[in-house]
């Protein structure tokens, strides 16, 4: 009988050792863990604001540069404060273009803009003043306004040259300019590479066949209508371009153009690719430098970069400062033989007009008020000259009667669109310094209450019958023609 095969037995495995049960991850496990994340992005963000910092070419009025720590201690004890000029619902900053080292006229202002900026709605204006403008420039006669950030260098102006442009840009429209701006080419360049180029919408092709190169010779450039994306090479050719054809040879076509890719930085600057971006943000900050001069500290820069982004307004107001038969400025020649351009009126109080009334022209442009000027002046051409004024602010061009008042005192202004023209309205009673009287009701409209108090006025006239279609008559008196003579007159020199 055979004997059966035995198996061998496999020595059993020995038993695991007892194990502690698994833990859920505690509270303080995950605060460690988010601590540290938390720390590494404070240093980044740190590292990144001090670069800030240090890139900011903030400078004091006596041209001194504000160290890093004193813009910090600044931003801390700041950080609630409001703006120069944010009380009266407009911030004002002047930004200035200049050649830079290795151009001719390094120092010469090739781009002036005074831009605003609405704190309640977040609006932005652009006003462009062309750089033949001749003004006052202290010491130096009547020059034209680019010369004066080299003048205020020579001269160790308080502020700089930036401020004694700034200065001047004050008198002639009129508003404080609460802070400058001032960059070279080559910063605009970085920052739009840095941003990782820009789009523009070109308004018409055109061909420059004499372009400046850097070797001081000439080559020829081209722009296509339409959305075009721009590296910083080609924006500054953009918006330096003087020789274009199809009506883009003027200076004030040069300022059009600069004041469309100005709108491009800010569309690409806010975007939230580029505020998510902290390579992109240290990027720009790395192109300030040397590059640019303001006399904005960085608290201020902030809080001027965040009531813009918060303000929702998507179109800027755009205006440049032009000759033309509906521009406030006439071209002339001074006693060197230089092109100038001077004030039409001989003063600058239309360009103040316009600069005080910026915000509102959208509204005149969507009002179309149909305006009649009568003159009851002893003065001819009084109707006229206003008339001029009037189509310089962009309203519609009024139509001066042909046949005179007799004579009167006092300016009035006679509303008959019932309300309809607020906007309209409230520019020519600022300009003209009288209150308008209108055929509202007598309990609602205030413009017929003495003083808009609560009594009436029983001394006022009844309103005169206008020329069919009228919206608003002006009835222009001897204190017009008054305020005419009494403004010194500016002649080139």
């Amino acid at each position: 009988m055979p004997i059966p095969r035995l198996h061998k037995q496999q020595p059993s495995s020995p038993a695991p050792p007892p194990t502690e049960p698994v833990r859920p991850r505690t509270s303080l496990y995950w605060w460690k863990i988010g601590g540290a994340f938390a720390l590494a992005l404070i240093g980044f963000v740190g590292l990144l604001g001090y670069r800030l910092l240090a890139a900011v070419n903030t400078t004091t009025d006596s041209n001194a540069r504000v160290s890093v720590f004193t813009q910090i201690g600044r931003l801390v004890a700041n950080r609630d404060a409001q703006l120069p000029g944010e009380g009266d619902d407009r911030i004002n900053v002047l930004l200035l273009g200049i050649g830079g080292p290795g151009h001719e006229g390094p120092l010469l202002t090739d781009t002036i803009i005074l831009a605003s900026v609405k704190p309640s709605t977040g609006q932005i204006a652009l006003l462009s003043i062309p750089r033949d403008l001749a003004v006052e420039i202290p010491g130096y006669g009547t020059r034209k306004i680019n010369n004066a950030n080299a003048f205020g260098k020579d001269i160790r102006y308080p502020g700089g040259g930036e401020q004694l442009t700034a200065d001047l840009v004050e008198k002639i429209t009129g508003q404080t300019v609460h802070h400058f701006v001032r960059i070279d080419f080559a910063g605009f360049a970085d920052i739009v590479n840095n941003l990782g180029g820009i789009t523009v919408s070109v308004e018409r092709s055109f061909v420059d066949r004499q372009y400046p190169t850097a070797n001081f010779g000439v080559e020829t450039i081209r722009f296509t209508a339409g959305q075009q994306t721009m590296d910083g090479a080609t924006a500054l050719k953009f918006v330096r371009s003087r020789h274009g054809s199809n009506g883009e040879g003027s200076d004030f076509a040069r300022s059009r153009r600069q004041q469309l890719v100005l709108e491009a930085i800010r569309d690409k600057a806010f975007s939230i690719g580029t505020i998510l971006n902290p390579v992109k943000v240290g990027a720009v900050s790395s192109s300030l430098g040397s590059h640019t001069r303001t006399n904005l500290e960085l608290w201020e820069l902030l809080r001027l970069g965040k009531l813009v982004r918060e303000g929702g307004a998507d179109e800027t107001i755009s205006r440049v400062l032009e000759s033309g038969p509906d521009g406030p400025l006439k071209e002339a020649t001074g006693l060197d033989g230089a092109f100038l351009l001077l004030p039409k009126d001989g003063t600058f109080e239309t360009v103040k007009t316009i600069a005080r009334n910026i915000f509102l022209e959208p509204e005149l442009l969507k009002e179309s008020a149909r305006i009649t000027i009568a003159d009851a002046t002893s003065r001819s051409g009084s109707g006229k000259s206003l008339a001029d004024k009037l189509a310089s602010l962009g309203l519609k061009s009024p139509t001066v009667d042909a046949k005179p008042e007799a004579p009167q005192s006092s300016t009035r202004i006679y509303d008959y669109s019932r309300g309809e023209k607020a906007a309209t309205v409230q520019v020519l009673e600022t300009m003209l310094g009288v209150r308008s009287i209108s055929n509202l009701p007598r309990l609602l409209d205030p413009h017929q209450l003495v003083n808009r108090g609560d009594v009436p006025n029983v001394n006022l006239p009844p309103l005169p019958t206008p020329p069919p279609g009228t919206d608003i008559l002006i009835v222009i008196g001897q204190d017009y023609v008054k305020s005419l003579t009494s403004t010194r007159r500016l002649s080139p020199s």
